[in-house]
């Protein structure tokens, strides 16, 4: 699980690599990390469907066009 709020702010974030056993991304914990340019994943399509987001459509928001989900 990644708490509400875990790393709001944390500017010099530029990546973000999520293991297969994440459960739960609560509220804003990615919150204005304008920095992030490529989240990815280990698990699976039908693993990632299956974690808890406090709020899906902000859970982790791409601040620019450049920003990749993958």
């Amino acid at each position: 699980e990644i708490q509400k709020e875990a790393f709001e702010y944390c500017s010099y974030l530029t990546e973000v690599n999520f293991g297969k056993n994440i459960k739960k991304i609560d509220y804003l914990a990615f919150g204005n990390c304008s920095r992030i340019e490529k989240v990815s994943t280990t698990a699976t399509v039908d693993e990632w469907a299956q974690i808890d987001f406090y709020e899906p459509s902000a859970a982790i928001e791409p601040s620019s066009s450049k920003t990749k989900i993958k």
